[in-house]
């Protein structure tokens, strides 16, 4: 079963529910139309019983997700139209992962930045390479990092997330296993391996076992001494919801002109 979208392709294997990022020119950078193909295939898997978890990979050989696409954002800011519906389904987007009832597996081989670290951070397994690369370079733009990093940056140890929300700063994958941003490491030579065995139907905690290796010591001053039970105890980026929420008179504006369902009120 699969489903053909442009720039994210959608398949099912194993039991397991395999979403692609397949715009590698662009470093998979998010278009309005990629987040919706995502949404749309969590959605279709959320009550599928065939569907046990859900797997996100990316065919670039250099990123997993760069962030949003601003070049294109730019250019309805300067025509006038509605940019803020790009927001609107992203953020969406990033809440339904948050909260998702089976585990996503993400695979980070390469630069994770920004919206990147709205698909990837808020599932139950981040599974990163040595290339992997962790950022939220808006900052440098004087854009307030957004896609729940305000949540799960506060959250990390030792002033790393303020590092991370204030300078723009990178950290590899030694520095985000220790911190907590990544679950679990992967040398980037495997990285296929594992996805194929995800999508064969082993069991998870087993095919990651199979590809376990030495990860990169961690190069920040900050994370070397964080203890590495920070990075297994660490809970999901956002709780289940238990009770309704409502939303600040941004995320209301927003979604109000975005004319999108909301789910928080």
């Amino acid at each position: 079963m699969s489903v053909p979208m442009t720039f994210v392709a959608t398949m099912v294997s194993g039991g397991t529910g395999h979403i692609a990022l397949n715009r590698p020119k662009a470093l998979n950078a998010l278009t309005r139309e990629m987040v919706r193909a995502i949404s749309t295939a969590l959605a279709e898997w959320e009550h599928d019983d065939v569907v046990t978890r859900v797997l996100i990979t990316s065919t670039s050989p250099r990123a997993f997700c760069a962030g949003g696409d601003i070049r294109t954002i730019r250019d309805e800011v300067v025509s006038g139209a509605d940019f803020t519906r790009f927001f609107a389904d992203e953020y969406e987007m990033n809440l339904t992962l948050a909260e998702y009832p089976k585990p996503v597996i993400a695979l980070i081989d390469g630069v994770d930045m920004g919206g990147g670290l709205g698909i990837s951070v808020h599932g139950s397994h981040r599974v990163a390479s040595e290339k992997a690369l962790f950022a939220m370079p808006e900052t440098a733009i004087g854009f307030v990092s957004d896609v729940g990093a305000t949540y799960f940056l506060a959250r990390l140890p030792k002033n790393v997330g303020r590092l991370m929300g204030m300078t723009g700063a990178r950290l590899g994958a030694g520095d985000a296993l220790a911190v907590g941003l990544a679950t679990h490491f992967c040398p980037s030579e495997r990285i296929g391996e594992l996805a194929e065995s995800l999508l064969r139907g082993e069991d998870t905690a087993a095919a990651l076992a199979a590809v376990a290796a030495e990860p990169p010591r961690p190069s920040c001053r900050s994370t070397r001494s964080t203890p590495s039970s920070a990075v297994v105890r660490r809970p999901r980026c956002w709780p289940p919801s238990r009770a309704p929420r409502a939303p600040g008179p941004r995320v209301s504006a927003l979604r109000s002109r975005a004319r999108v369902p909301h789910r928080c009120s």
